[in-house]
């Protein structure tokens, strides 16, 4: 759902942003930042196990963290995502101000905002100037 709204807003429509897929975290790779009685908790619950409601709320898996079809594999996906991002080398590359006005330009064209007006559009100035 996330994705979608993201995709339709065109937010990963820029030339500096490379989508790169995340690995599934091992186990190991979980006890790392999770206790091994939360993950036998979640384990249990993928499983179809009954647990009690003292358990799930000492694991914060109540009310607004529901346990739900998945949550293991999910847990996984979500663990693994955040390592892929840590190991990442990032490139980064500050945008000249000239660049993000002309992103904000673009963005706001894309979504129907605004519709461009040639004597603010930051492109039409680059290109009288050439």
């Amino acid at each position: 759902m996330v994705h979608g709204l993201i995709r339709a807003l065109h937010f990963l429509d820029h030339e500096n942003l490379d989508m790169i897929p995340p690995s599934v975290a091992s186990p190991d790779d979980l006890l790392q930042f999770h206790t091994r009685s939360y993950l036998d908790v979640i384990s249990k619950c993928a499983r179809g196990t009954p647990v009690s409601a003292g358990t799930l709320s000492r694991h914060g898996l109540e009310d607004d963290c529901p346990v739900f079809h998945g949550l293991a594999a999910h847990v996984r996906l979500a663990g693994g995502g955040s390592i892929t991002a840590a190991r990442t080398p990032h490139r980064w590359r500050p945008a000249s101000r000239a660049r993000r006005v002309r992103r904000r330009v673009l963005l706001r064209e894309r979504r129907g905002v605004v519709r461009a007006d040639p004597a603010c559009d930051p492109r039409a100035g680059a290109r009288a100037r050439r």
